[in-house]
């Protein structure tokens, strides 16, 4: 949001208070209070002419949460799909290899 502050003001965020809520001015954060003792309020001290973020940070928690687990959904079903021959075969070709790295590094 943009703001014109001729003073430093107090912006109530009307959302349940989590200390998770920032506000951004110009790449500086800054952490949110409790007002009326349930909703965020944001102390700011900048006066002029200037523009306000302002963004829920647990938001990145939960794409890290969401991209995880899509990736131990996807690598769960390729297993399941590979047939178990293939994977036996893969196994055995990585115990070899194995086996030659080990021959190779006592040279």
């Amino acid at each position: 949001m943009h703001i014109i502050a001729h003073e430093p003001f107090t912006l109530i965020f009307s959302d349940t208070y989590n200390p998770f809520w920032k506000a951004f001015i110009n790449g500086e954060e800054l952490s949110s209070t409790t007002a009326y003792s349930i909703v965020n309020c944001f102390d700011i001290s900048k006066t002029g002419e200037f523009t306000v973020i302002i963004r829920f940070t647990g938001q990145n928690y939960a794409d890290t949460g969401l991209k995880v687990s899509l990736a131990a959904f996807i690598s769960t079903i390729v297993l399941t799909i590979i047939p178990s021959n293939v994977l036996k075969k893969m196994i055995l070709l990585l115990k070899k290899m194995k086996g030659r790295l080990r021959r190779y590094e006592k040279q």
